[in-house]
């Protein structure tokens, strides 16, 4: 029930039609050249078509290296990369090459991550490692629960310690502090108890290729994607010419236009929260 970070970059790539992926068809080395001839179906035979576009390392020794092109040469497939060398591979690499960069696509996916929530989430539904104290009023929660907001608090009074079965009684007037990483309870228990907290998370950014969020419902991905495309257009609009920012403007706006079209789909289900002078 997770999703990756190149899934979700190539989601976006391909929302604003800038998705080229395939492989090397020599080996790369100890260089600056990134080859594969099965670019040719896209350069129309023209040298430097891909100039200034980026090519992003997806595989092998090189994996997350996002290289812009200095060069491109038709008659080998051949993009000559800025930066330090490559690093030798003994195997075939992925590919992709873009006119956007990896990792600014990125950027616009875990802005999206960030501005979503609590439309999206990550649920907290767990037993705290740590058991009550009779002379401790305070506990912390799970370090992915920063940022969070705890919905519900019980803890359990008899020998069974299972979520599923066993009794766990409410707890009411209890407090959140320590900006959401501790939970004060209003009276102190008997040592011993388990507790059992449910709420909800920010949903964690991502830094590497092989990270990933715990979603795969295609409702949400969608919005994700979709709220990522605007902020990618938003991002673009400052820095370029005057003749360019329009095209920008209405490529945010349409993107924006599509991100409330699949809201009312896409967002995540309410967790039900335990009212602290009442019941659930």
């Amino acid at each position: 029930m997770s999703t990756d970070a190149l899934s979700l970059n190539e989601r976006l790539s391909k929302s604003i039609g800038d998705w080229i992926a395939t492989t090397v068809t020599a080996n790369v080395g100890a260089d600056k050249l990134v080859i594969s001839t099965n670019l040719n179906q896209y350069d129309n035979g023209e040298d430097d078509i891909f100039k200034d576009w980026w090519v992003y390392i997806a595989s092998q020794n090189n994996l997350d290296k996002d290289r812009k092109v200095r060069f491109y040469y038709t008659a080998n497939g051949a993009c000559n990369v800025f930066g330090p060398n490559l690093t030798a591979d003994t195997n075939v690499a992925d590919v992709r090459v873009h006119r956007f960069s990896y990792t600014e696509k990125q950027g616009a996916i875990n802005d999206s991550l960030r501005e979503l929530y609590p439309i999206i989430y990550r649920e907290v539904d767990e037993v705290l490692s740590s058991v009550t104290n009779s002379n401790v009023y305070t506990y912390n929660l799970p370090v992915h629960m920063a940022g969070g907001e705890l919905r519900a608090l019980l803890v359990n009074t008899d020998s069974d310690t299972s979520t599923i079965s066993g009794s766990w009684d409410k707890v009411w007037n209890w407090t959140q502090v320590n900006e959401g990483r501790s939970v004060r309870l209003p009276n102190l228990f008997a040592s011993n108890y388990n507790m059992w907290v449910r709420g909800i998370a920010p949903i964690n950014t991502l830094s590497g290729p092989s990270n990933t969020i715990p979603i795969d419902d295609e409702s949400t991905l969608s919005l994700i994607i979709a709220y990522a495309k605007y902020k990618f257009w938003q991002n673009y609009e400052s820095p370029v010419s005057s003749e360019d920012v329009s095209r920008y403007e209405k490529a945010t706006a349409k993107a924006y236009s599509d991100y409330l079209k699949l809201l009312p789909r896409g967002r995540m289900a309410v967790i039900p929260t335990t009212i602290k002078f009442g019941g659930l």
